[in-house]
């Protein structure tokens, strides 16, 4: 039987100390990823990984489901979808 994260195995936790704070260390850190989650902190410099706004968002998304977008298009939600605003019209 799969977990929620899409295998049978256990999901891997991994933590990785850089230097500074700069968005080149996440960059280069998970430079090639191309799992289907990546959970982390809300620190700016993430958002370089994908060019989402984790705080906009979460914003558009809330909206979008009280707005009704429908169960059918929830795919249409997910942040790897996320390009901006007007793209989660219902």
């Amino acid at each position: 039987m799969a977990n929620g994260h899409g295998g049978a195995d256990p999901p891997i936790v991994l933590f990785h100390y850089a230097s500074g704070r700069g968005k080149q260390h996440p960059l280069k850190f998970l430079a090639g990823y191309r799992g289907r989650f990546l959970q982390c902190d809300a620190y700016q410099s993430y958002n370089a990984l994908a060019g989402v706004n984790p705080v906009d968002y979460l914003a558009d998304t809330l909206r979008a489901i009280l707005d009704g977008h429908p169960k059918s298009r929830i795919e249409d939600l997910m942040p790897w979808r996320y390009a901006q605003p007007s793209s989660l019209a219902a």
